[in-house]
């Protein structure tokens, strides 16, 4: 089949002739190259890893420039080979230049040789002298090098440095962050988990607290001893860091001594402890999930699900704290206990659950009401639905909750009419949020189309299949979604203009207040006696009073001082103040930007929305109501309505009449729809509309250009997909099919040559986007240029052209030097996938006859990302 070839030609591995090459031409600049041809060349050899490289770029240790001194060392620590670490000793003895110490200081405890330990020690440990302070006289290089050597330490286990770094701890002038100091000891292992274990017992809580939290990094028995005894630590903050290092240290053991830190008087420890008790019965659950299906000699495997079992339960453990006085640890098991709903056995959620839904879905802390939501899709009983049904049409709800209980009742697959009604009613909030949660309800409702079945109870919910449909004149969900696509569910009563609504409250609230300090309503409320809101007082006192506060807030408005308005200073004073009145306009601009709300119109954002979420459901009636929608007169509905086609299977019925209207909006209409047009094409992938996309490649706004070439990309996916589903034909029955499928496979192979043409053009294209995006749509798809077996196994033609595939080479070559050479890497790694033996040929040959070091740099930078070893897994 057409997929072993695509796959074995995307993972060819350079030659190890070509690389030899490249690294030889790339040595060549380190001698006869000016500085940043040396820089290059150091940095390219250390990325190619090549062995034979070490002696050559030892020698540029001690380059006359110090850029190059430092790439030498970086590439050396890539090659990682333990000879270097003599020469970098003897730099650390006679370079006078900190930049180059502080870089040979990290190479050292790369390479992880035991021989320079000594001189890392004394550089970690020794007294700074002739400091060399920055412009700001606030940082002396000589600090960069004691903190590399205290970390290079750590990395090579040095147990001789656990006694000076302890001293350090002490050392009041050492510029070396106690947190570094701890998690080094931590690294070195049994002598400096000893040190950390001393300072668990001090008297300073933030040592404490540093030490727990560096165990937590690796630890043996000895060490997760001291966090279990510093569970009881007399500091909230260091009871916490020691269950928190507990869980990262995987010490499962502890899982009781955890349980019983949910009684914790702190609510912050109370919730790390929570934490914790997850990550461990996560993590070893899902190792035990693994391992219990696969049983090896020695162990019983239902040993293994017992002890499974027995951690669930312990997480049940749990559920205790769903009384607890803190909102946030409520807060905290709900959300644990909904990740382990597959896990938890139903019966004993429900008997905890049950008595406790109503009051935590009723809490008047949002963050615990929108938490419990989930758990009423588990429970689905009447008293829940009603408890969801009230919070979905309170409009005085916070968002959040009311959210959450809006999708909860769309994850019931309680399709009833009181249901229905309700999510119909909120189509006419104004809020985005609501409106669009419950779209996605309808359609989770739509999409089950079923009496729910409690997946975690095995039992049908204690509503009946006809309870799910006592109305059967009301609409079904997808109808209220298709009718809300059409405009039809907005009641113009309901929605009142924000800004009238909001100038009427702020008149009320005014005339509230002053009628509190005094001033009385002169209308007789006996007139009106069945009225307990009266309008509000429209008298002239009110009147004036209500022109004295406007006037009053015009005069605090005046005196207030605003950036643009600068008090009477000096000009030496102004100059001081200046930098600050910068800082402010900055703020008041950026409040502007970010903070203003676009005022919308909520007939329109429920159309909208109904386009968008209509994506997700690919039934034919759906298509044929987005297919007349993209002909709306709102702009912002057609694009939703296109996006949402975009979305669809492509070979779903009814689709195909979307083709031509595409088409049509890919080249007229504004760029939006052009835009969202091209997406839409290119992921339906028919490939008789790609002629369409690769004019836009030329289209003059760059927007198109680029979503254009991205199309072009998913059509070649499409085809690439198309190709590996069709089997390879055993026989051709006659002449004429053997013709058509050869004529077949030629206009294919020519829809392909067109592609990659037309790629290879937007190579050079002004915009940097549309050029990236080139590349990355070539690299993806090389395969198919590369391709040579037969399309269904017919003979066709021998190969794709070399002189197509040439071209495209030479114009990735030359896109890398473009632009100062923004996109070499990218270019490099497009080669690599195109062809690396004959692009590294030609950036060989290329790199001896370039007039400057920067693009010799371009150069060496693509040769890197050809050769990169780590590519070649």
């Amino acid at each position: 089949m057409v997929v072993r070839t695509y796959m074995n030609m995307a993972t060819a591995k350079p030659d190890l002739n070509d690389k030899q090459n490249a690294v030889r031409a790339i040595s060549k600049w380190l001698k006869q190259g000016d500085e940043l041809d040396r820089c290059c060349a150091c940095r390219s050899l250390g990325v190619l890893g090549d062995q034979h490289s070490v002696a050559t770029l030892v020698n540029h240790l001690h380059d006359d420039d110090i850029d190059v001194c430092i790439d030498a060392a970086e590439a050396l620590g890539h090659i990682g080979d333990t000879r270097a670490v003599a020469p970098l000793l003897e730099v650390l003895h006679h370079n006078p230049e900190n930049d180059v110490k502080t870089v040979v200081v990290e190479v050292l405890g790369q390479l992880g040789d035991n021989q320079a330990i000594s001189k890392l020690l004394e550089l970690a440990t020794s007294p700074l002298k002739d400091s060399e302070w920055d412009d700001d006289d606030t940082w002396d290089s000589n600090w960069d090098i004691q903190i590399k050597a205290v970390k290079a330490l750590g990395h090579l286990r040095a147990r001789a440095a656990v006694k000076p770094l302890s001293n350090l701890l002490n050392n009041d002038e050492c510029q070396v962050e106690q947190s570094d100091l701890f998690n080094t000891l931590a690294r070195i292992g049994d002598a400096g988990e000893q040190v950390l274990i001393e300072h668990l017992q001090q008297d300073i809580p933030r040592q404490r607290r540093r030490a727990a939290r560096a165990l937590g990094l690796a630890c043996s028995t000895k060490g997760s001893r001291a966090l279990g005894r510093a569970l009881q630590d007399p500091q909230p903050d260091v009871r916490a860091a020691a269950a928190n290092a507990l869980a990262n240290g995987h010490h499962i053991r502890y899982l009781n001594a955890l349980l019983l830190l949910l009684r914790d008087p702190c609510d912050d420890v109370r919730e790390a402890a929570l934490k914790a008790i997850n990550k461990l019965t996560t993590e070893n659950n899902t190792v035990m999930q693994c391992e219990s299906f696969s049983e090896k000699p020695g162990e019983n495997v239902n040993d293994t699900v017992e002890q499974y079992i027995g951690h669930t339960a312990e997480l049940k453990k749990c559920l205790v704290l769903l009384d607890d006085n803190s909102p946030q640890v409520r807060t905290a098991v709900l959300n644990i206990l909904h990740g382990h709903l597959d896990n938890i056995l139903s019966d004993v959620l429900s008997d905890h659950i049950q008595p406790r839904l109503q009051g935590l879905l009723e809490n008047p802390n949002p963050s615990v009401a929108a938490a419990a939501c989930p758990f009423a899709v588990i429970l689905n009983d009447q008293r829940t639905e009603q408890t969801l049904l009230s919070l979905t049409i309170n409009p005085q709800a916070d968002p959040t909750v009311r959210q959450q209980a809006i999708l909860a009742l769309g994850q019931c697959g309680n399709a009833t009419e009181p249901v229905l009604k309700a999510l119909t009613e909120v189509l006419n909030a104004q809020d985005n949020v609501i409106l669009l949660a419950a779209l996605q309800a309808l359609l989770a409702l739509h999409l089950q189309g079923m009496p729910y079945i409690n997946k975690y109870s095995n039992k049908k919910s204690d509503k009946s299949s006809s309870d799910n449909n006592t109305d059967k004149t009301h609409p079904t969900p997808l109808k209220i979604i298709l009718a809300a696509l059409r405009g039809e569910i907005i009641d113009p009563v309901k929605i009142k203009p924000k800004n009238t609504e909001s100038t009427h409250l702020e008149s009320a609230s005014q005339i509230e207040k002053h009628n509190a300090g005094g001033i009385t309503n002169n209308v007789d409320e006996t007139d009106n006696p069945d009225k307990s809101n009266p309008t509000p007082p429209c008298s002239t006192l009110d009147a004036i009073a209500l022109a004295n506060i406007k006037s009053d807030r015009q005069e605090e408005a005046d005196n207030t001082l605003h950036t643009n308005q600068r008090p009477g200073l000096s000009p030496k004073e102004m100059a001081i103040f200046q930098p600050y009145y910068d800082i402010l306009e900055q703020q008041q601009y950026n409040h502007k930007k970010f903070s203003h709300k676009k005022i919308v119109n909520p007939a329109s954002e429920v159309r909208r929305l109904s386009a968008r979420i209509l994506g997700e459901c690919h039934q034919p009636d759906v298509i044929n109501a987005l297919a007349q929608t993209i002909h709306d007169e709102n702009p912002e509905v057609q694009r939703e309505a296109i996006n949402a086609l975009a979305r669809m299977t492509p070979n779903a019925l009814g689709i195909a009449k979307t083709i031509g209207p595409l088409i049509s909006f890919l080249h007229i209409g504004n760029i939006d729809l052009r835009i969202a047009s091209a997406k839409a094409l290119g992921a339906l992938g028919n490939m008789e509309t790609l002629p369409s996309l690769l004019n836009c490649l030329e289209d003059n706004n760059l927007l198109v250009r680029n979503q254009a070439t991205l199309a072009v990309g998913q059509q070649l996916k499409r085809y690439s997909e198309q190709t590996l589903t069709i089997p390879k034909p055993q026989h051709v029955a006659n002449k004429n099919t053997e013709e058509n499928i050869n004529q077949f496979s030629k206009t294919v192979e020519q829809y392909l040559e067109y592609a990659f043409r037309g790629l290879s053009g937007r190579l050079n294209d002004a915009d940097i986007g549309v050029r990236k995006a080139a590349v990355l749509t070539i690299t993806e798809h090389s395969a198919l240029l590369l391709s040579t077996e037969k399309l269904h196994g017919v003979s066709t033609q021998q190969q794709p052209p070399n002189q197509l595939r040439n071209e495209i080479i030479e114009h990735l070559i030359n896109a890398g030097f473009a632009i100062e050479g923004q996109q070499a890497r990218d270019i490099g790694i497009a080669l690599r996938a195109v062809d690396p033996a004959m692009a590294s040929n030609c950036l060989i040959s290329l790199l001896d006859n370039l007039p400057s070091s920067l693009e010799r740099r371009f150069a060496m930078e693509m040769l890197e990302e050809i050769f990169r070893p780590h590519q070649e897994a």
